[in-house]
């Protein structure tokens, strides 16, 4: 997010972070699981906004 002159610019989608925690059986003992991903959400763009009343500009 950047603020140029009056108005916001916002990147939409691209490379995001998740976390991940799972419990699931294996034969007969429990795994325990963590993780990190990153995963690209679409759409790519950028938005941008006016601060004044936050219509799209």
């Amino acid at each position: 997010m950047e603020v140029i002159g009056d108005k916001i610019a916002l990147q939409i989608g691209g490379r995001v972070e998740t976390q991940f925690y799972r419990e699931y059986r294996s034969g007969d003992s429990y795994v325990k699981e963590w993780g990190v991903t990153y995963p690209e959400v679409n759409p790519f763009g950028v938005e941008e906004l006016n601060t004044k009343d936050g219509t799209l500009a």
